[in-house]
């Protein structure tokens, strides 16, 4: 079967080229494609020139024919095919270069629409762009938050070498760590036992309800008997940077210390926020 034949579209060289597209403008300058308004203003400038070599040559005919001797009648014809042509020539160009002026006009304007429509795009453009940049700093700022209320406690080298520097000949020569049942809890406490070997203080960590009257639920307390001990372990640790929230009260008897590691505060800070911000 034969291929259907195709329209050329009204853009193509055949329909908007050549040098009489100025005369070809079935649909007007607004609705002429930007091909066929270069076209116009390609060809409405060349036929506006030819028209003025037309005048040209008129008026060059018209001086020649000056000294060729002629009829009264001769003389008259001549004359007036000379001013038709150069009448012709001066309407041609008139006519011609108001049709290259107005599709050269035309395309400006698009040119110039086009430009604001492109600033417009990049206007919104950079507007979402500020907008995703604020919202991903946004998530960038939440996801540290949230990554600082999930983190686990851990103890500095630097921290670790002040505390004990702080500590050292200054404690009891046993003392006991006890923590909550919280896999971070525990893990924090095995860490301040280390603490305590490297100031050759033993220590026995031991996971459970803490402290025995279920008062404290997050952060550390300490007690000691007698308090200096508490005091001292307390300062050296306010002092490295790790908080101990208050001092707990200790049953009489021999030199001894424990130090009570609850829940993460920032535990507390995630589950109850406007408490904490008290």
């Amino acid at each position: 079967m034969r291929a259907p034949a195709i329209s050329t579209p009204p853009n193509t060289p055949n329909q908007s080229g050549g040098i009489f597209a100025a005369l070809r403008r079935m649909n007007g300058v607004m609705n002429a494609t930007n091909d066929e308004l270069d076209a116009i203003v390609s060809s409405g400038e060349r036929l506006a020139g030819r028209c003025a070599l037309l005048i040209v040559a008129a008026l060059v005919a018209e001086a020649i024919l000056v000294f060729v001797p002629l009829s009264d009648f001769g003389t008259k014809i001549t004359d007036f095919i000379a001013n038709s042509l150069i009448a012709a020539g001066v309407f041609g160009e008139l006519f011609f270069h108001k049709r290259s002026s107005h599709a050269q006009s035309e395309l400006q304007r698009r040119a110039v629409e086009r430009i604001a429509e492109l600033s417009a795009q990049t206007a919104a453009a950079n507007e979402r762009a500020a907008t995703l940049e604020k919202e991903a700093a946004h998530a960038r700022a939440r996801t540290a938050e949230i990554e600082r209320l999930t983190a686990w406690r851990r103890i500095t080298f630097e921290q670790k070498e002040a505390i004990v520097r702080a500590i050292d000949h200054k404690m009891p020569a046993a003392i006991t760590i006890e923590c909550v049942f919280d896999p971070e809890a525990i893990r924090f406490a095995d860490e301040l036992r280390d603490l305590f070997f490297d100031a050759n203080v033993r220590a026995e960590r031991l996971a459970r309800p803490m402290p025995t009257d279920g008062s404290l639920e997050f952060g550390l307390m300490v007690a000691s008997d007698p308090s200096v001990h508490a005091v001292v372990l307390k300062e050296a640790f306010q002092n490295a940077g790790i908080q101990i929230s208050k001092l707990a009260a200790a049953a009489g008897g021999a030199p001894r210390l424990t130090l009570y590691v609850g829940h993460n505060p920032a535990y507390r800070e995630r589950a109850f926020p406007r408490e904490s911000s008290i």
